[in-house]
């Protein structure tokens, strides 16, 4: 856990509840519950990040990444409730690109290296908007298609599932509870309020950030600083040179004389 705005909760498999802070680890099986005010970024292993905004519900299935072993990366997360907005990592990106899966209701979700939003809205939760699965594309591409089937009885056969459609930046797509995804022509609305606080936004902060101004200008003062001494006791020392001929001559001339 990397920001916090208010409570959160990890729900274990066996039912029990732990109050989650910055810097808690979260394990496979967790399930992250977020108050009715709260939002919270979790970072992953890959470097994928997801925000997940008030009053949300985010199962983490599986989730499994090898740095030296790209054959074996999986992730998994289930929404069960609520709304989320995700930078995707390595997995999916550097092996099999169908090992990121995000599961809702209605959909499940894959990615081609993205950044997106999704939504599920379950018994009204989302106004007026009908339930299902909403899913907006902020970069990248986004795999949308139907939850896989449950299982039937052998000699049980099924039609086959509707396609799956495609999302690129800027698209928004819509799966109902029932029927095939569909893209939107517009905005429907869902994460116009998804607002976290200033501080959840990547890379806020001065970390790795180059000086400029004022920091740059006096570091450039200090390493042009040695080099203007260097300039000044050379001509200290031509002066002395200078002074030193000078006498020479005078002698010189003081011998003739004589």
């Amino acid at each position: 856990m990397t920001n916090i705005s208010g409570p959160l909760f990890a729900v274990k498999g066996d039912g029990s509840r732990r109050v989650l802070s910055v810097s808690s680890t979260v394990e496979q099986g967790d399930t992250l519950v977020t108050a009715d005010k709260t939002y919270a970024k979790i970072k992953f292993a890959d470097q994928a990040e997801v925000t997940l905004k008030p009053d949300s519900q985010m199962r983490i299935d599986r989730f499994n990444f090898d740095q030296k072993a790209p054959e074996k990366d999986n992730a998994v997360f289930g929404l069960l409730k609520g709304a989320l907005r995700t930078i995707t990592g390595l997995v999916g990106k550097r092996g099999n690109q169908d090992a990121y899966r995000l599961q809702t209701v209605t959909a499940t979700i894959g990615i081609r290296g993205t950044i997106f939003g999704a939504a599920t809205c379950v018994g009204g939760s989302c106004g007026s908007l009908p339930d299902g699965t909403y899913v907006d594309v902020i970069d990248g591409k986004v795999m949308v298609a139907p939850p896989p089937p449950a299982p039937v009885p052998p000699g049980v056969s099924l039609p086959p599932p509707p396609p799956p459609i495609l999302l690129t930046a800027g698209q928004f797509g819509f799966v109902p509870p029932a029927g095939p995804p569909q893209q939107l022509p517009a905005d429907p609305g869902v994460n116009k309020n998804f607002t976290p606080p200033p501080s959840f936004q990547s890379g806020s902060g001065n970390d790795g950030q180059k000086p400029s101004g004022g920091d740059a200008t006096a570091k450039n003062d200090d390493k042009a600083a040695p080099k203007d001494e260097t300039q000044q006791d050379e001509k200290k020392d031509d002066g002395k040179k200078d002074e030193k001929q000078e006498k020479q001559g005078q002698d010189k001339k003081e011998c003739v004389v004589r």
